[in-house]
């Protein structure tokens, strides 16, 4: 059997944030190790909307588009603000997922979905009453990269050449970003073709995709 990998979760303690008291955090992180499978961000808030918990992807966002300020998610943007605190206020009344635009100083806006947690699933959630899910339009998922490494037996270096191969970057780019010369970058590759069973980069970049989806 294969094992899983989770997605680092971190916590309002981590961000130097008064912890709350939340008795099952296993269960409430393994929600957003889901989300991160799927490429989603995602942030768990509890019902005075402070943060809970929230993924790698998720804090990947906070670089660009959205912040936390005093325990509570916002967004960079004024306008965009005033529309996610309309989002996260009107999420607890609706009983299906809202959704709104944040906007970011470079690429498309983020999407972000609110989903009220109901109350049926409140002992499973316990301290969490709403779940935000954050995504980037022009994001292009892909398998994480110690999945990748375990399925195929691909080395630190392979897997970063695979992925940059996969974001339509150029291998003398990718040779670049990690102070190697293009031919080592290609001989890289080609042992990818061949552990992955691939013929070229256009097949890798369908692997790839597939084992995302």
């Amino acid at each position: 059997m294969m094992e899983i990998a989770q997605s680092p979760v971190t916590t309002r303690g981590d961000l130097g944030i008064a912890p709350g008291p939340i008795e099952r955090m296993p269960a409430l992180a393994c929600v957003l190790d889901i989300l991160g499978l799927l490429g989603r961000g995602g942030f768990l808030l509890d019902d005075a909307r402070q943060v809970l918990l929230f993924n790698d992807i998720a804090e990947s966002c906070l670089r660009d588009g959205l912040m936390i300020r005093s325990g509570r998610l916002a967004a960079s943007d004024p306008e965009s603000n005033e529309r996610l605190q309309r989002l996260m206020g009107r999420a607890g009344q609706s009983p299906r997922a809202l959704a709104t635009a944040v906007r970011r100083s470079i690429g498309l806006p983020l999407i972000v979905h609110a989903l009220p947690i109901a109350a049926a699933a409140r002992p499973v959630f316990d301290q969490a009453g709403l779940l935000l899910f954050v995504s980037a339009p022009e994001a292009r998922t892909l398998p994480r990269p110690d999945l990748l490494s375990r399925a195929f037996g691909l080395t630190p270096a392979e897997v970063q050449v695979a992925i940059g191969i996969a974001h339509g970057r150029k291998l003398a780019e990718i040779a670049a970003d990690r102070g190697v010369k293009t031919g080592t970058a290609r001989t890289h590759l080609k042992t990818v073709f061949a552990k992955t069973g691939t013929r070229g980069q256009t097949e890798l970049v369908a692997l790839l995709a597939r084992l995302a989806s």
